[in-house]
């Protein structure tokens, strides 16, 4: 049996894409700056589409978008790289968070300054401020991200909200979900109770707690004791989740 000790270091907070999109510089001489912009033959997150397939990197990839010059409109050719597929892919990613937007906008939830750019980069997208040239290179990686998500939430039932008890149950292992962005590099792993609720845990990278969990993993079930516990909402989710505190029990199932 193992004690909670080898998850002291563990984050349960509700990290998913939405996180890091308050990030952005609001400094006065940010906001002082005059608005550059780039335009583009082209569908500009179908180029990243097509680079990301090529195996570029995102320092290559922001180059590229950028182009050159430092006139505050910049025209950058880009649409001898694209093929079918990266339009296909673009168009997919973009109607996919016009439809979480317009959602989050319908059950009057918060939209922070990265998810309005992106509302911009998806309404004009062949001409977007130059400060959105992140958060259009990392699109494609939040949506894998949210499909990835969406699939185990959707298979499994949110937890009542406000719920504080403590687990005595055996939980099998979902899926990990991996989450790597300019701030946040985390691995999200998902375990089910026997009531189709989800155990959320969200490790840093290196974390240490996280090779002992990824053994765990492997085995498929384990039993949990936890005398504490909290159930939390995912940020960015109307999806409620067991997060548990660093004081537990494992036991291993033969």
């Amino acid at each position: 049996m193992a004690s909670g000790s080898l998850a002291s270091t563990m984050k349960t907070s509700g990290t998913n894409l939405f996180d890091d999109w308050d990030i952005m510089d609001t400094s006065k001489a940010e906001l002082e700056k005059p608005t550059e912009y780039l335009e583009f033959n082209d569908d500009p997150l179908a180029l990243v589409c097509a680079m990301l397939r090529a195996g570029k990197d995102y320092y290559d990839i922001g180059a590229t978008l950028q182009g050159v010059g430092t006139r505050l409109v910049r025209r950058v050719s880009i649409d001898s790289v694209i093929e079918a597929e990266d339009r296909e892919r673009a168009i997919t990613i973009r109607k996919h968070f016009r439809n979480k937007i317009l959602m989050r906008r319908l059950k009057n939830m918060h939209l922070s300054k990265f998810m309005l750019a992106v509302d911009d980069i998806i309404e004009s997208p062949r001409r977007i401020e130059k400060d959105s040239v992140r958060p259009l290179m990392k699109l494609p990686d939040f949506y894998e991200e949210d499909k990835a998500t969406e699939t185990i939430f959707n298979s499994h039932n949110t937890l009542p909200a406000g719920n504080t008890q403590g687990l005595d149950t055996t939980i099998e292992y979902v899926g990990t979900v991996n989450r790597r962005s300019s701030t946040t590099k985390v691995d999200i792993q998902y375990w089910r109770t026997p009531n189709n609720y989800l155990v959320r845990l969200v490790f840093p990278l290196h974390d240490m707690g996280k090779s002992a969990w990824d053994f765990l993993a492997q085995q498929g079930k384990v039993k949990i004791k936890t005398k504490y516990g909290c159930v939390s909402r995912v940020t960015g989710y109307d999806y409620f989740v067991y997060t548990i505190g660093a004081e537990y029990e494992i036991q291993a199932i033969d």
